[in-house]
């Protein structure tokens, strides 16, 4: 286990390595917490080091075989940490490897990396013999030490491999013909070859995208830098832009891959189109003027329909509790879809009179709409809380005397940064306490504390945020962009009121559009340079939620724009 975290701490101070994710991966639970406590003792000793783990887009993290499905990293450090006793006999009980199904979670496991998987164990693939297990996840493990440990799989296994390998390509492009596309197989004139090559169909003597397979010209590289770095470096030289997808991944969810590579082709064919535009610019003019005029304006009506009484059922104020919907009076009104309203720069500026909550403070228990120059969708910087650090032990921290120092720098940080999701506000709560892992104990502390914060609560999906009390959740306009910040906010910590904000903003910078150009759309509004499976989901359910509230509709043609 030093090792892993040594291997740690010398990519952390590698300027060249430092940049990369990184997720340890543990065969059981045990491993996994003690990885964990050997790390919560790094941190403490260097806050520079528990900040570079802890705090970004995509932190460090430790899993096990059972949980870490869905998860992927630049960097994979995978701890085996089984080996022979001191007489040399080795056990072959893997814990949930020898189960039936272990295979897949094996099979998980090793494809969790994006670049780069380094393997830590003490046992070799010839320690494991097969004549006393049956075990179909064992066998997996032999087969992969014996790949981790050659640098390719042989034999019988191959065969099988390559056979799948050209079914994979098929598939795929036959996905590619179905979306409009068209390909070449095997594009080079050296023995390596781009597997398939979709080709620009603004200009056919140009490729849209590279798509590599791990297959036979992967296999037939001499070593992993050839793989990885050499052969990858030549064709980016060249101009290719390239996307992998690894067989085990196809395995694993060909689905989600699929849609993986459907997204990238879409994202770009649109900046193929864009190339395309600018060089026939003198032929475009009537296009270009119509792009620049608002694709929608919206009449303002009154209020909406009696039917829309229930529109945000996910809302849920302390101080709404307890009155039936019929106490309740909702008016609407319109969102105004003049262009001149908007402010979605990215990187966002910071707008120095701009305000963080509504201008009028109408009863939580009221939907009530802002006047016209108060219903603009703004994107603004996210500012992260600046608390004063309070070197507390977790002993300490539990203590009934310091409630209200805890509760003191949690209302800090809810002043600074609502809305806030619940966990993160506990996260940086303990941070502010040189606490880097919570315990049954400290969220125990943590919860009396923020009793006494003054806050209100808005529940989505069963999942927490705090707002502000001068904060109306149905009057709040502004997504709040990290693009400049280090403290970046995960996906699922943005609450629905955000999010819906920066899918109406790309709806009022760029009109109607259909679903995939406003998610891709609403992805940049929000700050990220490229998409993914994550942000989409997130980018979906502002537009669900923007859906329900009625200012975002859909026309005949099925194309989204800004509702009464």
């Amino acid at each position: 286990m030093k090792a892993i975290i040594a291997e740690i701490r010398r990519r952390y101070e590698d300027p060249e390595r430092k940049n990369q994710s990184i997720g340890v991966v543990t065969f059981n639970i045990s491993q996994q917490t003690l990885i964990e406590d050997m790390l919560q003792e790094e941190y403490q000793k260097d806050a520079a080091f528990d900040k570079w783990a802890n705090v970004g887009e995509e932190t460090l993290f430790v899993k096990n075989l059972e949980n870490v499905q869905g998860d992927e990293r630049d960097v994979i450090l995978f701890s085996i940490a089984f080996g022979p006793d001191a007489e040399g006999r080795l056990s072959l009980n893997f814990g949930p490897l020898n189960k039936e199904g272990g295979w897949k979670r094996l099979n998980v496991a090793v494809s969790r990396a994006r670049t780069e998987m380094i393997v830590f164990t003490t046992m070799t693939e010839d320690m494991i013999d097969l004549k006393r297990t049956k075990s179909k996840g064992v066998e997996a493990l032999k087969d992969f030490l014996k790949f981790a440990q050659k640098g390719r799989l042989l034999g019988e296994y191959v065969e099988t491999r390559v056979q799948k390998e050209q079914g994979i390509m098929e598939h795929i492009c036959q996905a590619i013909t179905d979306a409009g596309y068209q390909y070449q197989m095997a594009v080079g004139h050296s023995k390596f070859k781009v597997d398939i090559a979709v080709v620009n169909p603004y200009n056919p003597d140009e490729y849209l995208l590279g798509i590599m397979l791990d297959g036979e010209s992967y296999l037939q590289s001499a070593n992993t830098r050839d793989r990885e770095v050499a052969q990858i470096s030549v064709l980016n030289g060249l101009g290719w832009e390239l996307h992998r997808i690894w067989t085990m991944d196809w395995w694993d969810n060909r689905d989600k891959e699929l849609s993986r590579l459907l997204r990238l082709l879409a994202e770009r064919k649109e900046a193929a189109y864009q190339i395309y535009q600018d060089r026939h610019k003198n032929d475009s003019e009537e296009i270009a003027a119509a792009a620049e005029e608002p694709a929608v304006r919206v009449e303002p009506t009154e209020e909406v329909k009696e039917t829309n009484r229930n529109i945000d059922v996910s809302y849920t104020d302390e101080s709404a509790e307890g009155k039936s919907s019929d106490e309740m009076t909702l008016v609407q009104k319109p969102v105004s879809a003049d262009p001149g309203y908007f402010v979605t720069q990215n990187p966002v500026p910071v707008i120095a009179d701009a305000k963080v909550a509504s201008g009028k403070n109408e009863p939580s228990d009221v939907i009530v709409k802002a006047d016209h120059e108060e219903m603009e969708y703004r994107v603004e910087e996210y500012i992260s809380a600046d608390v004063e650090v309070t070197d507390l032990s977790t002993v300490d921290y539990i203590k009934k005397e310091n409630l209200p120092l805890i509760a003191d720098k949690m209302q800090r940080i809810v002043d600074a940064e609502a809305p806030i999701m619940y966990d993160r506000l506990v996260k940086k709560t303990l941070r502010a306490f040189h606490i880097a892992r919570s315990s049954p104990q400290t969220l125990e502390a943590t919860d009396k504390a923020l009793k006494k914060v003054s806050a209100r609560i808005n529940k989505q999906a069963g999942v927490k945020f705090y707002w502000r009390r001068d904060q109306e959740p149905d009057q709040y306009r502004i997504y709040r962009s990290e693009a400049n910040s280090s403290d970046k906010r995960s996906s699922d910590e943005i609450c629905q009121q955000e999010l819906k904000n920066a899918v109406c903003a790309a709806l009022a910078e760029k009109g109607a559009q259909d679903k995939e150009s406003l998610m891709k759309n609403a992805i940049r509004t929000m700050g990220y340079a490229r998409s993914s499976p994550a942000l989409t989901a997130a980018a979906e359910k502002g537009l669900k939620y923007g859906r329900r509230t009625g200012e975002i509709v859909q026309n005949e043609e099925k194309r989204f724009l800004l509702g009464n």
